[in-house]
This record gives C-alpha cells, sequence and structure tokens, in this order.
C-alpha cells in the first residue's frame, strides 16, 4: 500500500544497524530506517548490537562500597534454632504429661478445683475467694488446682468499657491475683490460665500469671491451656488427673456433657478425675469408659448471676448448682481398687469437714 512503512522484513541487518550507528539509539534508528518502532523492532536491534558488539565491558566503580553484615541469620543459624526450640517444648510438654506429684501426708487427702474467680468484677463474691482461700490452705491435707480466669482482665475491644463499672484498677487487680496465690501457694499443684489473662498474653507478649505465680512464690505446675498429672500416695497408690480451662462440645441439656465427652474420647488417658472451668455453669458426671471410672467436673464461678451485668444482659439462667468441688482420695482402704478410691463433693464446705473428721481417725 502506497505511503505503509517498511516492515522489518523489508530492511536489511546492515541498514537497520547503520541507523543505529548514526542515531546512537535504538528508537531513533527504527525511526531513520523507515520502520514503526515496536517490541518486535527493539528485540531485533538488541539481538544484533549483541551479536556485533558483544558484552559490553564494565565500567570501572567510582567508589569502594561498605561492607555491611547481614542482620540476618544464615539458614543454617535458622534450621538451628528452630530444632533447638522445638526440642526445648517437646521437653516441656512431655514433663508437664508425665509429671508426678508425690503426696507425702498418709491417710486419705482432697484435692480441691477452684473455679473462675474474676475478682475485680462487681459481680464477684471477693471476700468469700479469700475465705475460701484461707480456709483452704489452713486444712490438712488438702491440695488445690486452679482452672482459671483469675480476675476479668477486660483490655481488650469492646471489653474495656466494662471497666467502668468496677472499683478495682488493673494494677490492683494483678495485686489481688499474686495475694490468693501466696496464700494458697504450699497447696497449689497445677494452674492453668484461661481465656481472660490469655489476653495480656496475646496482646503484648507476656504470660503475666506466670509472673505472678513466681512473685508469690508458687512452685506448682503451669501451662496456659491444659495439664495432666499424677498423684502419687505413701501406700504407692497413683491417681492421674487432667485439667483444662476449656473443652469444646458443651450441652443445653448437661453442663459437664463437654468433660464427660473427652473422658469417652480416643483423647482420654485413663484419668481418675477431668475437670474444666470457663463456662460458669457446674455439673458433674461419674463416667464410665474403657474399663476405668472417672470424674468428670464443669465447675461454675465466684460470679453470682444477679449481680453480673453481663450474664443479666445475655439472659443466663442461674448456673450454679455448687460452686467449688473437691475429690477425696482414699490410698489405704481402697488399695488395688483405683477406680473406686475416690469420693466427689460438690462443694468444700461439706468436703473439707468430711476429710478432716477422715485423717482424725488415722
Amino acid at each position: 500500500m502506497k505511503g505503509r512503512p517498511p516492515t522489518n522484513l523489508r530492511v536489511s541487518d546492515d541498514t537497520l544497524y547503520t541507523a543505529y550507528l548514526e542515531t546512537g539509539t535504538i528508537s531513533q534508528a527504527a525511526k531513520h530506517a523507515g520502520l514503526v518502532y515496536g517490541s518486535t523492532t527493539r528485540h531485533r536491534l538488541q539481538r544484533l548490537i549483541a551479536a556485533r558488539e558483544g558484552p559490553r565491558p564494565e565500567q570501572p566503580r567510582q567508589f569502594d562500597p561498605v561492607d555491611i553484615p547481614s542482620e540476618d541469620r544464615s539458614l543454617d543459624e535458622i534450621i538451628q534454632a528452630a530444632i533447638t526450640k522445638h526440642d526445648r517444648v517437646a521437653t516441656a510438654r512431655r514433663a508437664k504429661l508425665n509429671a508426678l506429684i508425690p503426696i507425702k501426708c498418709h491417710g486419705p487427702f482432697g484435692i480441691v478445683f477452684v473455679p473462675d474467680r474474676h475478682m475485680e468484677s462487681p459481680g464477684s463474691h471477693l471476700g468469700l475467694i479469700f475465705e475460701h482461700a484461707k480456709h483452704m490452705a489452713a486444712t490438712d491435707g488438702l491440695f488445690i488446682n486452679d482452672l482459671g480466669d483469675s480476675i476479668d482482665n477486660f483490655i481488650i475491644g469492646k471489653l474495656e468499657r466494662a471497666r467502668r463499672d468496677t472499683v478495682v484498677t488493673v494494677t490492683e487487680a494483678w495485686l489481688l491475683v499474686e495475694e490468693y496465690f501466696k496464700i494458697v501457694k504450699d497447696r497449689l499443684i497445677a494452674a492453668i490460665s484461661g481465656n481472660h489473662l490469655d489476653w495480656t498474653t496475646m496482646m503484648g507478649g507476656v504470660d503475666c500469671l506466670r509472673e505472678a505465680l513466681r512473685k508469690a512464690g508458687c512452685k506448682s505446675l503451669y501451662d496456659a491451656d491444659e495439664l495432666t498429672y499424677r498423684v502419687k500416695a505413701p501406700s504407692g497408690l497413683e491417681w492421674k488427673i487432667s485439667l483444662r480451662h476449656f473443652f469444646s462440645g458443651s450441652s443445653m441439656w448437661n453442663a459437664a456433657h463437654a468433660v464427660s465427652r473427652y473422658v469417652q474420647s480416643a483423647a482420654y488417658k485413663d484419668e481418675a478425675v477431668v475437670a474444666a472451668g470457663h463456662l460458669h455453669i457446674a455439673g458433674y458426671q461419674v463416667v464410665e469408659a474403657h474399663g476405668q471410672v472417672c470424674h468428670a467436673i464443669q465447675t461454675g464461678s465466684y460470679k453470682d448471676r444477679d449481680l453480673d451485668p453481663y450474664c443479666r444482659q445475655r439472659g443466663f439462667m442461674r448456673q450454679h448448682a455448687f460452686r467449688v468441688p473437691m475429690v477425696i482420695f482414699f490410698p489405704e482402704s481402697c488399695q488395688g481398687n483405683p477406680a473406686g478410691s475416690s469420693l466427689f463433693f460438690p462443694e468444700i464446705e461439706v468436703g473439707i469437714p468430711y476429710l478432716a473428721w477422715l485423717r482424725s481417725r488415722k
């Protein structure tokens, strides 16, 4: 067609390269040779230049760069650090799962399962909490498991507004936690953090409950989520106990359903007692599973439904069939029959006097 620019095939390599030498740039060379400048022409000319001129010599460096060491670890260091962390975590977790607690006192002994306390909440019975703590600490042959949520710890989102109804500051709330554990430190076998205290760990990276236990002088087992340990009486009889702040699978028809569901699952590890908190709904079942009888305990809380704004707002029903349950173990009288060597009490007000009477008979 008349006036149409020539195509690449109508311009020889020599002509195109000569145009480049005369103009000095690829775009001007294409125009000079009468071609439409585009990717096809550009790539063709780039290949011609590379073939006829060869690689361009490197320009001499105009300065000596500073040799800066890398802030990142080498790949070998990263792998070794990950392996070391894995081994440390695995060692600690296995130790928790196989912890053996020797009970030094002879005769029957009891273990209390302390429910959620939420000590700075206006709806919680703070006076009763410390009254119980002193009573438990003074009882011979009694030991304690803490199932979590010592305080509300309302530090996230809309929950911060709930702090307007309390007279206890954040700092004072943690002082309450420390004081509670100072009272029970010599009786505390195990402690769970709970979701309310985990908020501090998630947001700030610091496990404040673990630090509070250390400051209180507690030597108890501790984990944010779950613990399994064994208690061994002087007679040689042992019981395995598992604690979690929360088991999934709750039911409106049975308050202890989530715990019982665990006991009847493949995850069950022949525990004599399994206990959980979190739900603020007290419940209990004796479950026979895998040839073992297990106490499945769901604890309530120290909160009063009628005084707690959240309970009233959501319309929760009264939920405290009992408040602070305990189990008494009989290491001598039922030797050889661990399945029947323990007895559940829904309240320490009943269980502690009975334990005291049992121990007075030895």
